[in-house]
C-alpha cells in the first residue's frame, strides 16, 4: 500500500524545494479565498459545547482550525463530555462496586478506556497529539534556520 499523499506545505517545510510532480500538484491543489473558522453545532449539550470551546481554542493557537476538521472537533468534544461524566460517574461510585453480591471493577472503568482511545484517535487526526506537534515544531524550526541561513548568505 503506498504512502499517503503530504500535503504541500508540509512538503515545502519539510524539502525547502519541490520539483517536478511535487511544484506541479502545488499549482492544482485547492486553496481557500478565506479562512473560514467552525462554528460550535447548535445541537451539542453544554458539557460538549464546553469542550468544543476548548478544543477549538487550542486547534486555533497552533493555527489548525479550520472547515476541514470541523467533523472531529465535534467527534472529540462529544468523546470528551462524556468521558468526564463517566469519570465522574467513577468517583462517585468507586473503582470496585457491588454486583449480585460479589465486589467487581467497575463496568465504567472499561467505557472509560475506550473513550480515552476515541479521543487519541480524534487527537492525532486533529494534530493535537504531542508527537505531530513536536514534528509540526521540528519542521517550523528548520525552515526558520534555513531562511536565516540563506539570508546570511545573501
Amino acid at each position: 500500500m503506498p504512502q499517503p499523499i503530504k500535503p504541500s506545505p508540509l512538503l515545502l517545510l519539510e524539502k525547502g524545494v519541490l520539483y517536478d510532480e511535487q511544484r506541479d500538484r502545488v499549482a492544482n491543489e485547492p486553496k481557500a479565498d478565506r479562512d473560514l473558522v467552525p462554528r460550535c453545532p447548535k445541537h451539542l449539550s453544554r458539557e460538549q459545547r464546553r469542550e468544543w470551546k476548548i478544543f477549538a481554542d487550542a486547534l486555533h493557537n497552533y493555527g489548525l482550525l479550520n472547515c476541514a476538521n470541523e467533523k472531529h472537533l465535534e467527534m472529540i468534544a462529544t468523546y470528551s463530555a462524556a468521558w468526564r461524566a463517566c469519570l465522574d460517574q467513577i468517583n462517585a461510585t468507586g473503582m470496585i462496586v457491588e454486583q449480585k453480591k460479589r465486589m467487581i471493577m467497575n463496568p465504567l472503568l472499561f467505557s472509560l478506556d475506550r473513550l480515552s482511545d476515541q479521543i487519541r484517535k480524534c487527537s492525532d487526526k486533529l494534530g493535537l497529539s504531542s508527537t505531530g506537534l513536536a514534528q509540526l515544531g521540528s519542521l517550523i524550526s528548520k525552515a526558520k534556520k534555513k531562511e536565516g541561513i540563506e539570508e546570511f548568505m545573501d
